[in-house]
């Protein structure tokens, strides 16, 4: 099984370094857990006008993200380049549920 990229943003990073260590441990476990079955789930939206940003729920915790792609080189021979499509999540916020929604 191959994972896909995971970034983080300023605030999804910086959420998850606000945490309890077990608590972060525990989301990205999970974060990692979704990396490697992306393809397999069907991930659950937010309502109105972020319906792009996909919510992932660990306990009272919940991460937003997005899923995209991006090209990536992978090799060059006699210059023709050759590429792949590679699925990329974006985390963007870690919060609590009571606090996640307020943006």
């Amino acid at each position: 099984m191959v994972a896909c990229k995971v970034n983080f943003t300023p605030k999804g990073r910086e959420g998850l370094g606000r945490l309890d260590k077990a608590v972060a441990q525990r989301i990205l476990e999970k974060i990692r857990w979704l990396s490697q079955n992306v393809n397999n789930i069907h991930p659950t939206p937010l309502k109105g006008k972020y319906t792009e940003v996909c919510k992932l729920r660990v306990g009272d915790w919940r991460v937003l993200y997005t899923i995209g792609s991006e090209e990536k080189l992978l090799s060059e021979p006699f210059s023709k380049k050759s590429y792949s499509i590679e699925k990329v999540i974006t985390i963007h916020l870690v919060k609590h549920r009571r606090e996640i929604y307020r943006f």
